[in-house]
């Protein structure tokens, strides 16, 4: 097969498995800062209050990024060839190409792509994302590119 008869189109979804594993890796490490920041609070009140401001971020960080929500965030994967390109959910169409490693196991992809200017967009893609055939013809088809973004 040549390069010009490698296609992949795949629609990506929010994960509600990455959203729940999320919510409880946020939730344990809370109630840990919790705990040790409560034991600390009547030596300063301060550390209370970072301590809420950070539980605060950390609630904002996964509805943006976890729930894939944020305007720059990756529904639709685009690859002909050597040419990737990526759909985001304000409808932008960007050129990318894979950086790093391409991490493949049986339930979980994940390609980070960069754009031209720098901006990386970490994709994880578990069987929830996507349909189980998209899923099954993206991991076959990392399984066979490098960090290039080409074919071995």
């Amino acid at each position: 097969m040549g390069l010009s008869a490698c296609y992949l189109d795949c629609s990506i979804v929010p994960s509600r498995i990455h959203g729940q594993l999320l919510i409880a890796l946020h939730g344990l490490s809370g109630s840990a800062l919790t705990g040790v920041s409560l034991s600390l609070a009547a030596m300063s009140p301060y550390l209370l209050v970072a301590l809420l401001v950070a539980i605060a971020c950390s609630y904002v960080h996964h509805r943006r990024l976890a729930r894939l929500m944020a305007p720059s965030s990756v529904v639709r994967l685009l690859c002909s060839g050597q040419d990737w390109q990526i759909v985001s959910r304000d409808g932008r169409l960007i050129k990318v190409r894979p950086v790093g490693e391409i991490v493949l196991f049986r339930y979980l992809a994940v390609v980070t792509l960069e754009d031209s200017q720098g901006q990386k967009y970490p994709v994880p893609v578990l069987p929830d994302s996507t349909s189980q055939d998209e899923f099954r013809r993206l991991k076959v088809f990392l399984r066979f590119v490098d960090v290039a973004g080409t074919f071995q």
